[in-house]
């Protein structure tokens, strides 16, 4: 919220500076078409007070920034978009020249030429106009490829989404089994303490019976 309220601020400064430079430029106009000398129009254009006709609404320049910064968004993804197609595409034009060549040397070889010669002709003399690199083929490859992507960027999203919900049900498991645990934990020590509080005032009960039958056990001696 800061970052945005200082943005905000600072682009209705600037707005506020163009503003105020348009109107410094017109009064520059008017001055000069009114007959006064370079100097002074220039001087009085750039001290003259400015005031502007309207103020620029904040709402109004959350509004733009958010859509600039969306727009933004969207430049990035689809620049990144177009570097995975690229990527994609050229790894597996090279999967396929890899082919295209181990088939040409394969049919060298069948045709009698030696296998160092071969190589060679197989690795520098395939041909360079490919089927797959005409560029209505490569449009089209390029739509199957981004639509390749964005399937399988789906699948990550959905396999995610998922993992996270099958993550948040074992935690709740787990949270309901440690909570089993400090109950169970729990009453045995409530037990413990009124076991306790229970010990000392039997203990004490027997030690005064003890001592009363030992009173009335003992002999008086008369003098």
């Amino acid at each position: 919220t800061r970052i945005m309220e200082r943005k905000i601020m600072e682009r209705i400064y600037e707005e506020d500076e163009k503003r105020r430079k348009k109107a410094e430029e017109d009064h520059y106009t008017m001055l000069i078409a009114n007959g006064v000398n370079q100097e002074e129009a220039r001087l009085e254009s750039k001290f003259a007070l400015y005031t502007p006709k309207d103020e620029i609404d904040p709402e109004a320049m959350r509004a733009l920034i958010l859509r600039e910064q969306e727009e933004k968004k969207e430049k990035v993804e689809t620049r990144i978009m177009e570097r995975m197609i690229t990527e994609r595409i050229q790894k597996r034009d090279e999967k396929r020249r890899q082919k295209d060549k181990e088939a040409h040397y394969k049919k060298l070889i069948a045709e009698g030429m030696n296998e160092e010669l071969a190589r060679l002709e197989s690795i520098f003399g395939a041909p360079e106009d490919l089927w797959w690199t005409r560029p209505r083929k490569m449009m089209r490859r390029r739509e199957v490829m981004r639509a390749r992507i964005l399937r399988e960027q789906a699948e990550k999203m959905e396999k995610e989404k998922k993992d996270r919900e099958e993550r948040s049900e074992q935690r709740k498991k787990y949270d309901e089994m440690m909570k089993k645990r400090r109950d169970v934990s729990e009453e045995r020590r409530r037990k413990e303490r009124e076991e306790k509080k229970e010990t000392p005032a039997n203990e004490t009960q027997q030690k005064e019976t003890e001592k009363e039958i030992k009173v009335e056990a003992t002999p008086v001696n008369n003098p």
